[in-house]
């Protein structure tokens, strides 16, 4: 399994921890899975930060 799928599950599994104090915890836990998703991503070497990085220097 990818680094960056079980930075998903992780960042779901913290997400249902959160859910049960409140209305917003749909939004909270789509939020915490992409969080673990990207930290998952460049963890793998699956995303490369520095490449986005120039990107935004260049503009």
């Amino acid at each position: 399994m990818k680094a960056k799928y079980i930075g998903l599950l992780m960042g779901f599994a913290v997400g249902f921890v959160w859910m049960w104090l409140g209305f917003w915890a749909l939004l909270f836990v789509a939020v915490a899975a992409a969080v673990g998703y990207v930290i998952g991503g460049v963890v793998g070497g699956d995303i490369d930060v520095q490449r986005y990085i120039d990107r935004v220097r260049r503009r």
